[in-house]
Formats: structure tokens, sequence, C-alpha cells
């Protein structure tokens, strides 16, 4: 689980052997011992997505549990303060094409990545139609040069294990990330901080 500047993804997968199992996420609020979320994605019950749904949680040192609808309490632990440099909601705006960076207006279908302070989870929706595209999840040292190594990738399990090193710049709340893609096609990118 990934909560950052009001906006958190959970995910499970089975690293071992490569499977994707499920993950959700949205923007979230703190209300007293509840944490209160709006879905909108949820590959496992498509039914929750567009719901408010309110769970108690309680933190305890580095220990994060929350009580879930089904009664079973679930335990997390911290393994990051989410205080690193690109630590934030990210949404791609921009895509070098033939040379030339184009700009990505906002619609229905959108590419957002969540950054903490040594992972990410990034993922692509379709909204109008309640459509999870895909997903891909890493470890990463998150400075203007960055390796990612792929934890999970939910469209790809092939993909996992991979090491991608990239350069990056923020400006502002711009940020221009080159590098490989993990099919070793060139990329070049601005991401836009969100605000939730």
């Amino acid at each position: 689980m990934i909560c950052k500047d009001g906006y958190f993804t959970q995910t499970m997968f089975d690293k071992a052997n490569k499977k994707f199992m499920l993950s959700r996420g949205d923007s979230y609020k703190i209300t007293g011992n509840k944490f209160v979320a709006k879905i909108e994605f949820d590959t496992e019950e498509e039914i929750n997505i567009w719901k408010e749904e309110s769970i108690d949680f309680k933190i305890s040192g580095n220990k994060l549990t929350i009580s879930a609808d089904d009664g079973k309490k679930r335990q997390f632990t911290r393994i990051d303060d989410a205080n690193g440099s690109l630590a934030g909601v990210w949404r791609i705006t921009g895509c070098m094409v033939d040379g030339k960076m184009n700009e990505m207006a906002k619609r229905d279908r959108k590419t957002l990545k969540l950054l903490s302070g040594t992972h990410f989870n990034g993922w692509l929706l379709t909204l109008l139609r309640k459509n999870f595209l895909k997903q891909v999840a890493a470890l990463i040292l998150l400075k203007m040069e960055s390796t990612q190594s792929i934890e999970f990738f939910s469209r790809d399990s092939s993909r996992v294990g991979a090491s991608l090193s990239f350069d990056g710049s923020v400006s502002g709340d711009k940020w221009n990330h080159s590098g490989k893609s993990s099919k070793g096609e060139p990329l070049n990118e601005i991401w836009t901080k969100e605000k939730y």
C-alpha cells in the first residue's frame, strides 16, 4: 500500500511466482480513526468502483492495522517515510513522438504514478468504462537518476525482475523522465504532479 498526498493504492502480488493478484485505489482522507476512500479502480470487485468506503485503522510505531469490511484485520509494516524527492501523485502529460514532445490533454483515459520514498505504483485507466488496463510497480531509487526493478506487472509477468535506468529533471510541478521502456524502446515523457 502506498499513501501520499491524498491518494492511495493497495496491491497484492506473488513476487516468487510473478503473479499479479489485485489492485485498488483512489483519493482518501483521514477522519478521526477512519480511512475514508473513494474507489477509482478495483481489479477484484468492479462493483466497488466509484463507491466510498470507511475503514477503521490504527497506527502503532511502524505498523498500520486496518479493519476490513469482511471483519478481518490486516497489518502493514512501514518500509519508508514517503518523503522521497519525487514522492506524490504524477500524471503523464507529455510524450516524445518523432522528436517532438506531444502534450497529452486530460481525458477519461489516464496514466498515473504514485511514488513513495522508495517505491512507485503506476497504472493506466479508462474511467468512463471502469476499465483497468494495466499496472506496473517497482522498487525505485528516487532521485533524478533512477534505477527501477519491476516487482509486478499485471499484464506481462515476463517483465518482472527487469531493471531499468532513467534520467530526469524536475521543474516546478513537471518531471521530465527519459530512458528505455521495459521493452527496450526509448522513451521521453513529461509527468505533472497532481493534487488530491
